[in-house]
């Protein structure tokens, strides 16, 4: 807008204003100003004729534009109207509100939101007495740029009211903020710092008591600083001494001796300007504070063997601390108190005693604890007997023992339980006894329990008939007898008294059949066995066994005729026995005239020593043999007929020849066995055998007195047939032969 200045206007003030208010910055552009023309935010004056272009800038945006005058001078006034919003052309600004006002010194800032297109070069605030501050006034710089920032105001005078704006300058011009309003404090009271009440022992002191000083105005530091007790029997004013300076005292205060009570100091602070503040504080002489104790954490204890425990002296367990000395600690329950169960809790309560009737206490508990197990007394190893299934049912054994405990009813318990089933003979259990006393305290005893099965085995037997074979032997086995057979547990055998049977008697015989089971328990039973086989000669001996079939005296293997009775030899073997043949032999000789019936080379033995003629050297035994005589012309048949060189006799040593039968019958008759001859053999051995082959006498250095006795001479020889050998020990061969027995 253009605005035209006439002549003769001198003094006349126009006035622009916008429809939304805001602060307004209005420069000349393109025109001829005088220097007499003011313009001061929105009033302008003029003192001399000029034009020109009038820039206007608004903090609002704003529509319209007014222009009023006071019509002072002849110039046509020009009210121009705008329908757009124009923008302003000058910084936007927002002052901050005042802070920490003192008599001397406040806080403000300002915000710049907006820079209207053009660079900020300083900002701050400024201040005055009248209104509407500008840069012109007092102010602050506080930099560059847009945003915020704070502005320390300081040269103020106390008690006075101040009108501050926040600005910003950019090349286009000054924007300024709101107008805000502050009033500085007057000239305040000094004070001092709070002082807390102080508490010390009787004749103790209070030192080194720090007093910091605050006061703003004047600030300079000088105070006199006094104090006073209100109660100077207990600390006199003379006994408060305040040292140090400036705005920093120290206080130290000493009581009247042994007094006692309290006094209310009060500090007494004047400035330079006579503005007096006070600070007062209680001191206390005395013991008010009670002692105190370290707290004792609670504890377990054991109880003796008799469920008891005495307490002992705790007051070691605690640490007593007092402001004005030693305190004594005491104990309830005391020492040597004595209580008793487990689990019990007792509360023991510590007391310190400073002695000026301050007291503190501690306490904890005490839980008594049964730590000493119950006894149990010993059970001894036991054995229990089988059922009749081989079990057993385990029975409540703890009545077996004694639980004897120190605090009271004990319970027994056994492991495995009462009612538990095992089994087998021999097994061992180990049976445990567990005492517990319920307070987690136990004892145990264990013991074995042996099973052992008493009960015999069960068997059924039956009769046996069993024939020889042609051995003459028989085996048996417990099998064959047994029908039925069982135990309780298991059977571990079943035997007889005998199984093998060897040229045995024929008919019946007793059989023990015996069951064992695994325990060692029997079972006896009895069963016939009976023999069978073929009897030729009735004597209850089968033949297959018999060895003299035909019971004549002769064994079958000797027998020519064993089944013959009458019959057991054939000398030459022609198919008659001896007893009924008239030459045996067969040599032509008949029995009856031969001397050697059964040999068939033999007939004749002229000298009667059982050698016949055909073998005899010397066939009349007179000392020459048959080849000496013959050569010396002798008889060798006639013993009296024989060679004597020199003259000289030879004698003759007569040839052995045993009697071939006697009667022992102690009748004083033929009793004893007769060899002829044979005392002059000391070492001859002469054995008798009976017909199985089984030797029945034997002696040396023979003195012919065997009667038939056997077995230590407490028996008789049954009568029969009996075969003998004579060695005489001289290199000669053995003489052998039949002997008969008969009675």
């Amino acid at each position: 807008m253009v605005y035209n200045v006439l002549g003769a206007n001198s003094g006349e003030i126009v006035t622009i204003t916008t429809d939304t208010g805001g602060t307004l910055t209005i420069t000349y552009e393109d025109g001829s100003c005088s220097a007499n023309t003011f313009i001061n935010n929105n009033v302008i004056t003029f003192n001399s004729i000029g034009g020109g272009r009038l820039k206007i800038h608004s903090s609002n945006n704003f529509s319209t534009i007014s222009f009023s005058h006071n019509g002072d001078g002849s110039g046509l006034l020009m009210t121009m109207c705008f329908d757009a919003v124009l923008a302003s052309l000058g910084p936007t600004v927002t002052t901050t509100a005042m802070s920490a006002i003192t008599s001397l010194a406040a806080m403000s800032g300002g915000n710049i939101t907006d820079d209207g297109g053009e660079e900020i070069t300083e900002r701050g605030v400024c201040w005055n007495t009248t209104g509407t501050p500008t840069i012109a006034d007092s102010k602050t710089s506080n930099g560059t740029g847009t945003g915020s920032y704070s502005s320390n105001i300081s040269g103020l005078t106390a008690g006075t009211t101040y009108y501050l704006r926040a600005y910003a300058t950019t090349s286009v011009g000054t924007g300024y903020g709101d107008e805000v309003s502050f009033t500085t404090t007057s000239n305040d009271t000094p004070s001092g710092s709070t002082m807390a009440n102080q508490s010390e022992c009787i004749n103790g002191s209070v030192s080194g008591l720090s007093l910091t000083i605050t006061d703003t105005f004047p600030g300079d530091n000088t105070f006199t600083v006094t104090a006073a007790s209100s109660n100077t029997s207990i600390v006199a004013n003379a006994d408060i001494i305040i040292t140090g300076s400036g705005n920093t005292r120290s206080i130290a205060i000493t009581p009247v001796v042994d007094a006692a009570g309290t006094s209310t100091i009060t500090v007494s602070i004047e400035d330079s300007l006579g503005e007096i503040g006070t600070q007062t504080f209680d001191v206390t002489f005395n013991d008010l504070i009670p002692p105190t104790l370290t707290a004792v954490a609670d504890t377990e204890e054991d109880l003796d063997a008799n469920c008891n425990f005495t307490l002992p002296d705790y007051t070691g367990l605690t640490t007593a601390m007092d402001n004005c000395g030693s305190a004594s600690v005491t104990q309830s329950p005391m020492a040597g108190t004595v209580i008793s169960g487990h689990g019990t809790v007792q509360i023991i309560t510590l007391t310190a005693d400073d002695g000026n009737g301050n007291t503190d206490s501690t306490t904890f508990e005490v839980t008594l604890k049964d730590v000493t197990a119950p006894t149990l007394t010993a059970v001894t190893d036991k054995e229990e007997d089988l059922d009749a299934y081989c079990n057993f049912t385990i029975p409540d054994y703890t009545g077996l023992t004694t639980a004897v405990d120190n605090c009271g009813t004990v319970t027994v318990s056994q492991s495995p339980m009462a009612g538990t089933v095992i089994s087998g003979h021999g097994t061992v259990q180990i049976i445990t006894l567990t005492a517990d006393d319920g307070n987690g305290n136990t004892d145990s005893t264990t013991f074995e329990v042996t099973l052992v099965n008493l009960t015999a085995p069960t068997i059924v037997v039956q009769n046996v008939v069993k024939p020889l074979n042609e051995t003459g032997s028989a085996s048996i086995t417990a099998e064959e007898f047994i029908v039925e057979g069982y135990d309780s547990c298991s059977m571990a055998s079943i035997g007889i008294d005998r199984t093998d049977f060897d040229c045995a008697d024929l008919g019946d015989y007793t059989i023990t059949i015996t069951a064992t089971d695994a325990s060692g328990n029997t079972t006896t039973e009895t069963a016939i066995l009976t023999l069978t086989g073929e009897d030729t000669d009735g004597d209850l001996i089968a033949n297959s066994c018999d060895t003299d079939d035909d019971n004549d005296g002769t064994l079958d293997e000797e027998d020519a005729f064993p089944l013959d009775g009458t019959e057991d030899t054939d000398t030459d073997g022609d198919g008659i026995g001896n007893n009924s043949d008239t030459d045996d032999d067969n040599d032509g000789t008949l029995d009856e005239e031969d001397a050697f019936p059964l040999d068939g080379t033999e007939d004749t033995d002229t000298d009667g020593d059982g050698i016949g003629n055909n073998s005899d050297t010397d066939d009349d035994n007179d000392g020459d043999s048959d080849e000496e005589e013959l050569a010396n012309n002798t008889d060798p048949l006639d013993d009296t007929s024989f060679f004597v060189p020199g003259g000289e006799e030879t004698p003759v040593t007569p040839i052995l020849v045993p009697a071939q039968a006697f009667t022992p019958n102690g009748d004083g008759i033929n009793d004893n066995w007769i060899i002829p001859g044979v005392e002059n053999y000391s070492n001859a051995l002469i054995k008798v055998y009976n017909r199985w082959g089984h030797e029945v006498f034997a002696s040396k250095g023979y003195r012919n007195d065997w009667n038939a006795t056997y077995k230590s001479n407490s028996n008789k020889l049954p009568a029969g047939s009996y075969m003998y050998t004579i060695d005489l020990a001289n290199g000669t061969a053995p003489i052998q032969g039949w002997l008969f027995i008969n009675y």
